[in-house]
């Protein structure tokens, strides 16, 4: 496999978000050289975790790419798409920070994600047309939210990779007067932003340490939290907030209904990442990793060899068995598997 392309791009997603109009995510694409893309395309479509731009998943430099969850995938001949989410990295501002909400990130990313495969398939700007591929989400914490929530109400992906994310919620680091919301999805999305307005909540926050938590970077390499700290973002608070609301997403989770990845770290923030499956009650289809000696951010622990060794075997797996319609046309009995390394 030879040297990998890096492009970028925009693209506008204000005809999904109406009331902003002139909004635009910023783009990060990873590719092999055409020649050495797969015969059988596949194209992961990312979403960052809160406090974290797109390039989250290209971790490093020219000369360190250990930590690039897009590089390995290229170097198995696929393409990885990251985007910033709305009114975060470089993607444009949006004056009232209130108004990103999830529904709204999610509209957006869902018609990034549709223009962006219609780009790649015309022909990307340095890069000839892909004509046909597979589709695979992919989200971090927060970011896996948004991508589940994509998926159930838009269903763009044939397959979905999920990190450290699920609608368990984590109300320990919830403030206090959002904990009447825990357990009611409907009144959650009614009342979210118009509480954290009252209590006076910051709609961006600055990605800081927490001692009552489990660190995010404790036990990382020292090389990767250099390059995460380089792409940090504010936080999104109020999807931020939602996605820490205990069952605040669990209608999308149990919409889905293709092939599951679900990668945890044994020392992630998810309190026990085998009940995990079960929120995912629409798909027949789950895998459970839990990486060793690794905590919320997978990318940046030496377990990032074995993260993306276990994402390429499964993608290679459901390339021979699954092109999303036929996934979604098998019924339960589910199947679920677990590995732990």
């Amino acid at each position: 496999m030879g040297e990998t392309l890096r492009l970028s791009a925009r693209v506008a997603v204000g005809g999904a978000v109406p009331d902003l109009p002139g909004a635009t995510l910023a783009v990060h694409i990873v590719a092999p050289l055409p020649v050495d893309l797969a015969a059988d395309p596949v194209v992961l479509f990312c979403a960052p975790g809160g406090g974290m731009t797109r390039l989250y998943y290209d971790l490093g430099g020219p000369n360190d790419r250990r930590f690039s969850f897009a590089e390995a995938m290229a170097r198995n001949g696929w393409i990885t798409i990251a985007f910033d989410h709305l009114g975060a990295g470089d993607s444009s501002p949006v004056d009232d920070g209130y108004m990103i909400d999830p529904a709204r990130v999610t509209a957006a990313h869902a018609a990034a994600v549709a223009a962006m495969a219609e780009r790649l398939r015309a022909g990307l700007d340095g890069y000839p047309p892909v004509p046909s591929f597979r589709t695979i989400g992919v989200g971090h914490s927060m970011g896996g939210m948004v991508a589940g929530w994509v998926q159930a109400h838009h269903r763009p992906y044939d397959a979905m990779l999920i990190l450290g994310s699920g609608p368990y919620g984590f109300i320990s680091e919830l403030d206090t007067g959002l904990h009447p919301l825990a357990g009611d999805p409907d009144r959650a999305r009614g009342e979210l932003v118009d509480r954290m307005r009252a209590l006076g909540i910051a709609p961006r926050l600055v990605l800081t340490s927490n001692p009552r938590s489990r660190a995010i970077f404790r036990g990382g390499d020292p090389a990767a939290i250099a390059w995460m700290r380089q792409v940090r973002t504010p936080i999104l608070s109020v999807v931020g907030s939602f996605t820490m609301i205990p069952e605040g997403w669990a209608p999308e989770a149990a919409a889905i209904d293709v092939p599951l990845l679900l990668l945890f770290g044994d020392d992630d923030i998810c309190p026990e990442p085998r009940d995990v499956p079960g929120w995912f009650s629409g798909s027949r289809d789950i895998t459970l990793h839990i990486l060793a000696d690794t905590g919320h951010s997978h990318f940046a622990f030496p377990s990032i060899d074995t993260l993306t060794r276990r994402a390429a075997a499964w993608i290679r797996s459901i390339e021979k068995t699954s092109n999303g319609a036929a996934a979604k046309a098998v019924p339960n009995p589910r199947e679920f598997s677990e590995c732990v390394s």
